[in-house]
C-alpha cells in the first residue's frame, strides 16, 4: 500500500508484547482464554484496569486475568496508594489544621 501511495517503506517496525492468560498460554480467542475488558471494568473501575495494564506491560509478554486484576487492586492501588494518601491526609489535619501550606520553594531549589 506505501508502494502503491509512492511513500518510502518504514525505517523500523515498533512491536510490543503480548498477552498471555493465567495459564501460561498466548491470549487468542479460538484457545478461549481471552480476559473481556468490559467486566474487569465492571468488577474493578477503567482507573483500575489502566493501571494495571501500564504497569505490567512492557515489551516482552504480561500476564493478565481477574486474579492479578484483583490482586493489583486490593494490594497495590488500596493498600500502598490508599494508605500513602490518609497518611497525607492525616498529616495535613494534625500539622496543619486543614489548610494545605503554600508551596515556598522552587523547583530550582530542590
Amino acid at each position: 500500500m506505501l508502494k502503491a501511495l509512492e511513500l518510502p517503506p518504514p525505517k523500523g517496525c515498533l512491536v510490543h508484547g503480548y498477552w498471555i492468560g493465567i495459564d501460561g498460554k498466548k491470549m487468542a480467542k479460538s484457545l478461549g482464554n481471552a480476559v473481556d475488558p468490559t467486566q474487569l471494568i465492571s468488577l474493578y473501575g477503567a482507573d483500575t484496569l489502566r493501571f494495571f495494564l501500564a504497569r505490567n506491560m512492557g515489551r516482552n509478554e504480561a500476564k493478565i486475568g481477574e486474579e492479578l486484576v484483583q490482586h493489583c487492586y486490593v494490594s497495590i492501588l488500596s493498600n500502598n496508594i490508599g494508605n500513602a494518601y490518609l497518611r497525607a491526609v492525616k498529616m495535613v489535619e494534625r500539622y496543619c489544621q486543614w489548610k494545605i501550606p503554600q508551596n515556598t520553594l522552587s523547583y530550582m531549589q530542590l
